[in-house]
């Protein structure tokens, strides 16, 4: 078992107290461990010290690194060749390292001490994941009951099923599928019409009304296109220099408007005489809206014996059709000004909102 700093912080970082202990038991342990270490290179510091050759740590790696005579003799001439002794002092060290100190001896001694401390401090460290998780239990319900719940269904799992919650109390469902009104609309151009005046230097107001059958039919004039251009009027003849000038926009309404006519004069030496102009209104435009009911897409709730239940339907719903399924009961088509036709379950209606309110008695009208 190797404990770490990182193990040790992911053990006790739940609370601040916590941690402090753990790091402390960390740092006792570190220190024993380190202790070992330095008892190894005192033992193998006392062989080597006086040659002068090597240092204990260097004949220490050199012993862990290589398993025979040979390599670790190699090893160790190469080194004193690197640190320009000579290869004979290398072997006379080797010599005494071999008779006085043993490896495996080493090796075995350092596994028994680690195993040692780090037995004699899993249980420490235990005592704090078991304090960290009770102290997380206790502080946080969501956790608490999480526990709660395992515990009992580990102990009670044979025993019956909780009983249900009062949202699970199914009553049944309703599909209402809403009659909306669609509005759209069309275009189009009024039959050509002649309007003419007759005077002398003045503007002749013409009025413009739209037929009768198609008044009645829903067209109006569309005043967007009518004022941005001129090309659904054109000028006939006249006399005297007379003009068509065009529609007075102050004038204009759904159903008719004045387009003005510009009078000029006839005459000759002897006297003047009014003049004639006549103009064409050959594609007044019109518009009108069209409504037209069509069905929504249905809209599906399930019902609770606890629990009202309020539906929403567009705001351009007209009417609707509602089927509603109540579990252990034939299911009923209703319309919008039908009744409920259970005694347990009221159905209010107000405007666009259906408003379901079931009762704890429970009977039926038919």
């Amino acid at each position: 078992m190797q404990l770490t700093v990182e193990a040790v912080t992911a053990i006790a970082g739940a609370t601040s107290v916590l941690g402090v202990i753990a790091l402390v038991a960390y740092f006792y342990l570190f220190q024993k461990v380190r202790a070992l270490e330095g008892s190894e290179f005192r033992s193998v510091r006392q062989v080597v010290e006086g040659d002068g050759i090597f240092n204990a740590g260097q004949v220490i790696e050199i012993l862990q690194t290589f398993d025979s005579d040979s390599a670790r003799l190699a090893a160790l001439k190469e080194l004193a060749k690197v640190q320009k002794h000579s290869a004979d002092g290398a072997s006379r060290v080797y010599s005494k390292i071999k008779s006085q100190i043993s490896v495996t001896e080493l090796e075995k001694q350092r596994f028994t001490h680690i195993r040692r401390l780090t037995v004699s401090a899993a249980p420490f460290f235990f005592l704090i994941s078991l304090s960290t998780l009770a102290y997380g239990a206790y502080s946080n319900p969501e956790i608490a009951t999480a526990i709660r719940e395992f515990i009992s269904g580990r102990v009670g799992g044979s025993g019956p099923a909780p009983s249900p919650t009062p949202k699970s109390q199914r009553l049944g469902t309703a599909t209402i599928t809403p009659k909306v009104v669609v509005k759209s609309q069309e275009t189009s151009t009024h039959p050509r019409v002649q309007v003419s005046g007759k005077g002398k230097n003045s503007t002749y107001p013409a009025r413009f009304v739209i037929a009768p059958d198609l008044v009645k039919q829903g067209w109006k004039i569309d005043v967007e296109k009518l004022v941005a251009n001129r090309d659904w009027w054109t000028q006939d003849r006249g006399e005297g220099g007379s003009s068509c000038t065009g529609v007075d926009r102050n004038t204009i309404k759904d159903t008719e408007f004045t387009f003005n006519i510009q009078l000029r004069r006839n005459k000759d030496v002897f006297h003047e005489w009014d003049a004639d102009q006549y103009c064409n209104l050959n594609a007044v435009p019109l518009i009108r809206t069209i409504e037209r009911q069509e069905d929504a897409s249905p809209v599906t709730r399930d019902l609770f014996w606890n629990a009202d239940e309020l539906v929403v339907l567009p705001e351009n719903t007209v009417s609707y059709v509602m089927k509603l399924a109540v579990d252990g009961y034939p299911e009923r088509i209703l319309s919008d000004s039908a009744a409920s036709p259970f005694d347990f379950l009221d159905i209010k209606r107000e405007n666009n909102k259906i408003l379901f309110q079931p009762k704890p008695t429970k009977g039926s009208k038919g």
